[in-house]
């Protein structure tokens, strides 16, 4: 398992794992005898606030889904320089290229708060997507919202305006949530969302101001809290 982690707290018993398993999108409804042989080399852990995950061209040995907390993914494009380049919610999957290539981590992951996360064995995801074709599938489907996702935030970068972006992020992330759900940042420093959608800080800090003058959101803590989503549709492109 990944040694970078830091904060472990005790593991919890096999019941646990198995039942926070099958309760993600990419696990559930497996066969019992997939999750059986699965379960030990999946592994629940504990990461700290500020703590890092894995690093950037780390080996990789582990895939991660999030059950607890927030974090972000970065990537050094030379000397210093990093950009933010996804913000993590929970039921989201950390490092699943690792199955199909050797390159290691593309980005550095650090938890933006105290998080939980599943832990599974690379290796053994990967025997058990050639014997299971759900579990396959599941994968297959990720990757293609994956890239979908990259499309459309290609798109938006290049061709709209700062508030647009913006809008279009935060009504993204809006539609994702559960009904009974408005938070779309959690533990977010406005510089990682500002680094996400290529914006200057204080650029970000205008339009964030203007959006809470409108009415469509509040924010406060690190968290933005969606209070108008069609208001705020109307200014997504």
């Amino acid at each position: 398992m990944n040694a970078n982690i830091e904060g472990i707290a005790h593991l919890e018993s096999t019941t646990d794992v198995r039942a926070l398993l099958d309760a993600t999108a990419l696990f559930g409804g497996l066969d019992d005898a997939v999750l059986t042989r699965l379960l030990p080399h999946v592994s629940l852990r504990w990461l700290g606030a500020k703590k890092t995950l894995y690093n950037q061209g780390q080996p990789g040995s582990s895939v991660f889904v999030l059950i607890e907390g927030s974090m972000k993914l970065v990537r050094r494009t030379g000397g210093a320089r990093e950009h933010v380049v996804r913000l993590i919610r929970p039921g989201e999957v950390l490092a699943e290229t690792v199955l199909f290539s050797s390159n290691g981590y593309p980005a550095t992951a650090v938890a933006l708060e105290n998080s939980r996360l599943l832990e599974v064995d690379a290796r053994q995801f990967a025997v058990s997507l050639r014997e299971n074709p759900l579990l396959a599938w599941n994968v297959m489907e990720r990757l293609g919202k994956r890239i979908e996702e990259l499309q459309a935030q290609t798109e938006l970068l290049a061709t709209h305006t700062a508030e647009q972006k913006v809008a279009a992020y935060l009504v993204h992330r809006y539609r994702a949530l559960s009904p009974s759900d408005a938070v779309v940042t959690r533990s977010c420093r406005r510089s990682d969302l500002a680094s996400l959608l290529a914006l200057a800080p204080e650029t970000l800090c205008r339009v964030i101001t203007e959006f809470k003058r409108r009415g469509w959101i509040r924010s406060e803590s690190g968290r933005i809290v969606i209070t108008d989503p069609k208001g705020l549709s109307g200014a997504a492109p």
